[in-house]
């Protein structure tokens, strides 16, 4: 749609973050701005308002406590930043939380549907994924195209001479190269003022079977070592002057993991020697199914105490006991509940049967 040679346009979608506020400008008080980005579950848009519609949208969001918000904007500006489209608010432009409308509903119902997708995905990822030896990775047929694999190894060698970390776009995530002078992403057709930083650690990783190359991932390594690449670039104990590699990057070396594989169709037709792990953790205690050869146990080994013998002349006797001067009582089996009677109860509370003389 178009209005006097502006182009304007109208989109509903829903607020990724809604913890936003309006930036106001240090030297003039009655300038401001506020930025959100809406998504239809496929793709996100950036969005900015200015000054009155923006700190009204900020009042309308606060106001509104649904914990899903989705926004239809009326006639807003069609504009471009760092080459990306986005929306900027216009004299005519309007919008509106979480109104009965057919767009809504119609929204809803795509990303509720996109979630069950998501979900049922999730669920087939937590099948059991069986665990190879690195030499039965490398023989491994088609039918382990783009499926995962686990292998338990010790991290041999960590490849120090090429850069730890990839430059990447702060859009799509994908690695930026530097064309005459600025970082550019292939991917978004932009330049990437100040791009964002993802580790990238190649590895020699090797079993009791043989050696594997392997490139461990960017968020495994933010979780095991608490940081990201670039707060471990710019700390104060990192100089890049007089340390070429990280530290707690070399802790690596000489431990072992358990690794998830995903092996690529350049892995089975060998046309590619690096593999990509996804996941990485600790070396598992029981190790599942084996496939695709079975797994020998071992026979459990009957585990006997020792016999231990004390010799008679160690033991000590007790003292003999002295001769009883009571004479022996038959013991009447008393019939009734089988209770015995008790000590000490005075006679006169039992009655005497008198036996007939013969």
């Amino acid at each position: 749609m178009s209005f006097l040679g502006v182009d304007l346009a109208n989109v509903v979608g829903e607020i990724e973050n809604t913890n936003i506020e309006c930036n106001r400008n240090k030297d003039d008080d009655k300038k401001s701005h506020i930025r959100f980005r809406i998504t239809d579950g496929r793709t996100s848009l950036n969005l900015t308002f200015f000054n009155q519609i923006g700190e009204e949208f900020e009042k309308a969001l606060k106001a509104n406590i649904s914990a899903q918000v989705i926004v239809v904007i009326v006639s807003a500006k069609a504009n471009e930043h760092e080459g990306s489209p986005c929306l900027n608010n216009y004299p005519a432009t309007r919008f509106y939380f979480n109104v009965a409308h057919h767009s809504i509903k119609a929204l809803k119902k795509s990303l509720l549907d996109r979630n069950k997708v998501v979900m049922m995905t999730d669920e087939c990822e937590e099948a059991v994924v069986p665990i190879f030896t690195i030499a039965e990775i490398k023989k491994l047929g088609n039918e382990y195209k783009e499926k995962q694999v686990q292998c338990i190894i010790t991290v041999k060698k960590i490849d120090q001479k090429s850069n730890w970390y990839d430059n990447v776009c702060t859009t799509c995530g994908e690695e930026v190269n530097i064309v005459e002078g600025r970082y550019k992403c292939v991917i978004c057709s932009r330049s990437i003022p100040f791009p964002d930083k993802r580790f990238r650690l190649a590895t020699i990783c090797s079993d009791s079977t043989g050696v594997l190359a392997v490139i461990l991932p960017d968020d495994e390594i933010q979780r095991i070592i608490g940081k990201n690449a670039f707060d471990l670039e710019n700390e104060e104990e990192y100089d890049q002057s007089e340390v070429k590699f990280p530290k707690v990057l070399k802790d690596f070396e000489q431990k072992e993991f358990s690794l998830t594989l995903k092996i690529s169709e350049r892995n089975l037709d060998k046309t590619s020697n690096i593999y990509h792990a996804l996941k990485v953790n600790g070396p598992l205690e029981k190790l599942g199914y084996h496939s695709p050869t079975n797994v020998q146990t071992n026979p459990a080994q009957e585990i006997s105490a020792p016999l231990i013998t004390i010799p008679s002349s160690s033991l000590k006797r007790s003292p003999p006991t002295a001769k009883s001067s009571s004479k022996a009582r038959s013991k009447e089996k008393r019939e009734g509940d089988g209770l015995e009677i008790e000590d000490n109860v005075p006679i006169g509370k039992y009655k005497i049967v008198k036996t007939e003389k013969t």
